[in-house]
């Protein structure tokens, strides 16, 4: 194991010779570059916020259209439609064989 690792830190992780002195993730290179540019974090603030406003768009129509759906169809239900079984006549059919 000093073989891979000459200082002898006790690291059990497979290495390529160097001991733990080289950076462990690329943060350290890319944090410094993000932090001094602040149109690119501009551009990441609003795509985020484009983001949320068409989710939030999605979730209003989805809703406005359920509401739609419900609020035409619901005084269209009724018992003889629910619990009576197909006729010929539209005013006495059901749909109770269905359930």
């Amino acid at each position: 194991m000093s073989e891979n690792f000459p200082n002898g830190d006790g690291d059990d992780r497979v290495g390529n010779g160097t001991a733990g002195n080289a950076p462990q993730a690329s943060e350290d290179r890319v944090a410094p570059a993000l932090r001094g540019n602040s149109g690119h974090m501009t551009t990441e603030r609003l795509f985020s916020y484009l983001c949320v406003a068409t989710a939030a768009s999605s979730v209003a129509v989805l809703a406005w259209l359920i509401f739609s759906i419900l609020s035409h169809g619901f005084p269209a239900l009724s018992m003889t439609l629910l619990t009576s079984s197909p006729e010929p006549d539209p005013t006495q059919a059901g749909v109770r064989p269905a359930f």
